[in-house]
């Protein structure tokens, strides 16, 4: 039997949880309408984030790693749904959460 999956990965930046005027950037997996957040440990200032993109606005070096290090961690989300798909795994949003903690530190 197939089934087909909706799934997406947005980043986002929590403005209801600042920090020194910074604001952390979550990761936001969605499975069929099932969604799960993660803190990647990264804080931002608003100014530098670009809702639209879900990225930060490549100002200097270091938004421009973070925004490296957002890619990776998409691939890497990515990867693991698809084997998770390949093995004809239930597949939710949360199934992500484990994996996160153990792989995307880089």
């Amino acid at each position: 039997m197939k089934s087909t999956n909706t799934f997406g990965v947005h980043y986002i930046l929590r403005q209801n949880r600042s920090v020194d005027g910074k604001f952390p950037v979550y990761v936001r997996t969605t499975v069929n309408k099932s969604r799960c957040e993660v803190a990647l440990k990264s804080y931002l200032l608003k100014e530098d984030w670009n809702i639209a993109k879900g990225a930060a606005k490549p100002k200097n070096q270091e938004l421009k790693a973070l925004n490296s290090y957002l890619e990776e961690v998409r691939s890497k989300i990515v990867t693991h749904y698809q084997r998770l798909a390949l093995e004809s795994t239930e597949v939710i949003a949360c199934n992500f959460g484990s994996y996160e903690e153990q792989y995307w530190m880089v």
